[in-house]
């Protein structure tokens, strides 16, 4: 926005709710084009996962693939039909509590469904990977129950669960069934989804649930052997907060 001709500036916080929003617009243009080939992902079912992200959007596809198209404007104001799964409160650190995290906490809260149904399905092919780079579990420990006790993993920004499910696993069928496991994301709906599928999936796994900000965990030094975070870091307003803190516990 030109200040020119009495035009006020663009606000920073105006500057960090677009950037959000153009975030949000590459998701979504990541996930439709990634589903539509293979899984007819419909223009309703896209304008219903925009609207669930907060995303205007004008749906217009092409004749071989779904496409939105989105139009960064400024939020608009929330109805109570839309907001009806928001906390009221914000659990982060002083430190993060800017409103590029308090608008990511704002829209990880309402976006729920919409990430468990279309972005979820998306981002669990990497946990494989994921769980092969942190070395879980740890090979030197397979089929050693009196080591395995002393296995503790900690997946940040934990969304639904679906490291923690693949790693219990992975875990179970290598013999080290002892291992203590930890979810931590500052939303409190995905933490009741992610408790809720890995109780049906493992209901005999020893698991914490912790509702915290990446960026402070609330943990004591060296108190994991694993730590992963699967797509989460790109929504931290502090990377490097995360990572320090990672290498503290």
């Amino acid at each position: 926005r030109n200040n020119t001709a009495g035009t006020s500036r663009i606000t920073k916080e105006e500057r960090y709710a677009m950037i959000s929003r153009a975030a949000g617009t590459l998701q979504l243009y990541s996930c439709i084009n990634a589903y539509a080939p293979t899984m007819a992902f419909s223009t309703a079912a896209a304008s219903k996962l925009a609207f669930q992200l907060g995303l205007p959007v004008n749906v217009q596809p092409p004749a071989h693939m779904v496409m939105a198209r989105v139009r960064l404007r400024r939020p608009p104001v929330p109805t109570s039909s839309r907001t009806r799964r928001c906390c009221s409160s914000l659990h982060v650190s002083s430190s993060s509590a800017d409103a590029f995290t308090k608008l990511e906490h704002k829209n990880w809260q309402r976006g729920v469904d919409a990430y468990n149904d279309g972005f979820g399905p998306l981002t669990s092919q990497a946990v494989p990977t994921l769980l092969d780079k942190v070395q879980f579990p740890p090979p030197t420990l397979l089929g050693d129950r009196s080591s395995a006790e002393n296995i503790c993993m900690l997946d940040v920004a934990c969304g639904p669960g679906q490291v923690l499910t693949t790693a219990i696993s992975k875990a179970n069928e290598s013999g080290c069934t002892s291992c203590s496991y930890t979810a931590l994301d500052f939303s409190s709906n995905f933490l009741q989804l992610a408790k809720c599928n890995l109780d049906s999936a493992h209901p005999d796994a020893t698991i914490d649930f912790v509702e915290g900000d990446a960026q402070s965990m609330p943990f004591e030094n060296d108190v994991f052997t694993s730590i992963t975070c699967n797509f989460g870091i790109l929504h931290l307003s502090d990377p490097d907060s995360f990572i320090s803190e990672s290498y503290r516990i």
